[in-house]
């Protein structure tokens, strides 16, 4: 019989090797299906909305015009009594038809650093929802993980199941042969070759479940994957649990929305700071709007400067810095749930590495002392003294400790990487 060893040498060549098919990783695999994701289309839309509103904001130090006409009938108008000095012009007769046409234009010199916030605040919403979308398809490495992983423990039933045909084909060989020659009985070889059908039977259905799972996978990352696509194992340095800090795409999240909360606070101030415009008035009106005794149609202009304070709104901005305040504290206490939340998760996954390293530790031996019983078994088996069934049943019991050792191995595996996925790294 050949050793553990030789068999997980054998199922890693057998995933790493480039010729059977085509080759995914872990990673490879997560990066396709977060970008195969409908939620990444969100990111398109929100930096056309931030793109347009950065330009909406862009216009507010640009020159505004507005053009004002007006046509009016009045009943009745100033009128001015007849001087009759020689000499002297008669005061002009207002008409009852009046109309202006006027352009109207204003520029701002000062807006108490509004509008550069809210730049800064549309930008900043940008990252809010973009990182929105990194929280909403993170647990898409989780879902993609588990099934990479249940593809790999198929594997490694196949492989062991191989390993256990080998061993029967190899003695059933052997009972033929002394069949042949009337040393032994016919059923010692149906009895072999009944657990190799039994054998078939279970490879047969591992290999349905593992194209089952491939379908699946391949939906997830937007490829039609073919049967035998080989999956690389994630490598992993150690299988100590660590104790990585915290990178998940909540915190930063979090972060962002405190630093939205910060700004908003700016945002409140400056509303209560001082505004100042120029502006400029120019047009045709009858009668003239700035002498009102030209009667005729003719042009007119004002240029000027306009300001604007409101020192005191009735404590209305001290009430909404009192509301951003307690908005970021809602905020931390956000962050301090999905803290410790995680905290709780970390552990349970800390512990499991520990019980699998604790089962791995006795696998080996558990291995070594099946193969002896084993061996001795098949002695007995030659000799006659046992039945093919109670060969049959030590190697099941050797395939079996085999097959628990590399699923203690995947879960490990699996489990550390899923300790290093949780975090955010």
């Amino acid at each position: 019989m050949k050793t553990f060893g030789i068999i997980f040498l054998c199922l890693y060549s057998v995933l790493t090797a480039s010729a059977v098919g085509d080759t995914l990783s872990l990673a490879h695999c997560q990066e396709l299906a977060i970008e195969h994701s409908p939620l990444q289309q969100q990111k398109l839309y929100y930096q056309s909305q931030q793109q347009l509103k950065g330009e909406n904001l862009r216009t507010n130090f640009l020159p505004q015009f507005t053009l004002n006409g007006q046509l009016t009938y009045l009943s009745n108008v100033i009128t001015f009594p007849s001087i009759g000095i020689p000499g002297v012009a008669e005061f002009p007769e207002i008409p009852h038809t009046q109309y202006q046409l006027a352009v109207n234009i204003q520029q701002s010199l000062y807006d108490g650093g509004m509008t550069k916030l809210q730049q800064e605040a549309t930008r900043l919403e940008q990252g809010i929802k973009d990182q929105q979308v990194a929280v909403d398809v993170f647990p898409i490495k989780e879902t993609v993980s588990q099934l990479f992983f249940s593809i790999l423990l198929l594997d490694a039933k196949q492989l062991t199941l191989k390993e256990a045909e080998k061993e029967l084909e190899q003695r059933l060989a052997e009972m033929e042969a002394r069949i042949k020659y009337g040393v032994v009985l016919q059923n010692y070889a149906d009895g072999l070759q009944k657990e190799l059908l039994k054998i078939n039977q279970q490879y047969d259905q591992l290999g349905t479940d593992r194209k089952a799972l491939m379908n699946m996978l391949g939906l997830w990352i937007g490829e039609k994957l073919p049967s035998d696509a080989v999956l690389i194992p994630p490598k992993t340095e150690s299988h100590k649990p660590t104790s990585p800090a915290l990178n998940r795409p909540e915190l930063q999240m979090f972060a962002l929305q405190d630093e939205r909360i910060q700004l908003n606070q700016r945002l409140v101030s400056a509303k209560t700071k001082p505004r100042l415009s120029a502006f400029t008035n120019g047009g045709i009106g009858r009668p003239n709007p700035l002498d009102y005794l030209k009667t005729s149609t003719t042009p007119f202009y004002q240029i000027g400067l306009k300001f604007q304070w409101s020192p005191w709104n009735w404590k209305k901005s001290e009430r909404d810095q009192q509301l951003l305040a307690v908005e970021r504290q809602l905020v931390e206490t956000k962050k301090a749930n999905f803290e410790q939340q995680m905290a709780i998760l970390l552990v349970q996954d800390r512990e499991r590495i520990e019980s699998l390293q604790r089962q791995l530790s006795k696998d080996d031996r558990i291995i070594e002392l099946q193969a002896q019983i084993l061996k001795r078994v098949s002695t007995q088996l030659e000799n006659g003294t046992i039945t093919s069934a109670d060969y049959v049943a030590e190697v099941r019991s050797l395939e079996q400790a085999k097959l628990q050792k590399e699923i203690h191995l995947l879960q490990l595996k699996q489990s550390y990487f899923n300790l290093l996925t949780k975090t955010g790294n």
